[in-house]
């Protein structure tokens, strides 16, 4: 399961922390290496309703944390139907909404 995690031709990370002088002159690159790993994740969740197959576990919440904070960046997540499929599912467990509303 570890290669879920990682892309052949990126850093090796899903997401990766990248200060405001990271992305400074490399603007165009940020969004495509975003998109790219949210299509590795939105092709994986296309066979498994969870990150680890058929059982929420701690990489659901984590993606579930990391999936709101499109919308604060304001990323269109529309090109990745199971994505948003798999926010909506985790999203809607109790303990979900409960974290969710209390970060808000």
């Amino acid at each position: 399961m570890a290669q879920f995690y990682c892309e052949r031709d990126t850093d090796g990370m899903l997401l990766s922390a990248l200060s405001l002088d990271d992305i400074r002159g490399r603007e165009d690159h940020v969004p495509r290496r975003l998109a790219s790993r949210l299509g590795h994740v939105d092709r994986h969740l296309s066979q498994h309703e969870y990150m680890l197959g058929k059982h929420f576990s701690l990489a659901d919440a984590y993606l579930l944390v990391v999936l709101s904070w499109a919308r604060l960046l304001d990323v269109d997540l529309s090109p990745y139907p199971h994505v948003l499929a798999h926010r909506k599912r985790v999203g809607s467990r109790p303990a979900a909404r409960a974290a969710l509303e209390a970060e808000a």
